[in-house]
């Protein structure tokens, strides 16, 4: 009613042409983000095998366009099987839960698709319960999963992954574009910022081992104030 003008951030909202006070949304592409690391756990595999997947909400879109986007890979590979596709909530506790249900089930697994969070160190951590042997599995740059995952590589673990990311400071190019249209500048209606991955080669340039578990790693805050934010 009072005519403010909206930037949506981190998700698009759609609306009826033309009755929409959204001037402007930002957010990172959640089908890239899907297909990315897909695409990265197929070569990994040279194209061939069974994999587990594990998406985040039923419904929310972000878990959905993520999952749309690593099959656009999967049906490529027509040697690529997915046993299995279940919702884990991007949860820890559910993430290990649901995949230690599927391992009695599934003796030949040969990788984990992981829609991020903290699901994939769940999964981690259910193999390991089950003296399974551990296999590729993908992430996000969530600080528990890659301080796991560094603790697996000093140990000469032949575990891999790569950690996508819907980096945190699409915030902060929210509030940029806010205040462009604030000044009466020229905005798009939509803005994508560009998934970032990391790999096992820069693992070590990212992970924070002296930070809690749940800082997300790709950040434009100064050292100082993930410090503040983030004290033990």
């Amino acid at each position: 009613e009072k005519g403010i003008p909206i930037i949506s951030n981190a998700i698009f909202i759609k609306t009826p042409e033309g009755r929409s006070l959204i001037v402007s949304q930002v957010n990172a592409g959640d089908f890239e983000f899907g297909r990315v690391i897909a695409d990265w756990l197929a070569k990994k595999l040279n194209g061939q095998g069974n994999i587990i997947a594990l998406s985040g909400m039923a419904g929310v879109e972000t878990a959905e366009l993520r999952w749309e986007g690593a099959m656009s890979v999967f049906k490529k590979y027509p040697g690529i099987k997915v046993l299995a596709h279940e919702y884990a909530d991007w949860s820890y506790p559910k993430g290990k839960s649901v995949m230690a249900s599927l391992l009695p089930a599934y003796p030949d697994i040969d990788g984990v698709w992981s829609g991020g969070a903290a699901m994939t160190r769940g999964a981690i951590e259910a193999f390991q319960e089950a003296n399974r042997p551990l296999v590729p599995m993908t992430g996000e740059d969530n600080n528990g999963f890659l301080k796991v995952w560094l603790k697996l590589k000093q140990q000469g673990s032949s575990f891999d992954s790569i950690a996508a990311s819907k980096p945190t400071y699409i915030g902060s190019e929210a509030c940029r574009l806010a205040l462009k249209v604030l000044q009466g500048e020229p905005v798009y209606d939509i803005n994508i910022v560009a998934v970032p991955i990391i790999t096992s080669k820069d693992l070590e340039k990212y992970v924070r081992p002296d930070l809690p578990d749940s800082l997300w790693l790709r950040t434009r805050l100064p050292e100082w104030k993930i410090k503040e934010i983030f004290k033990e």
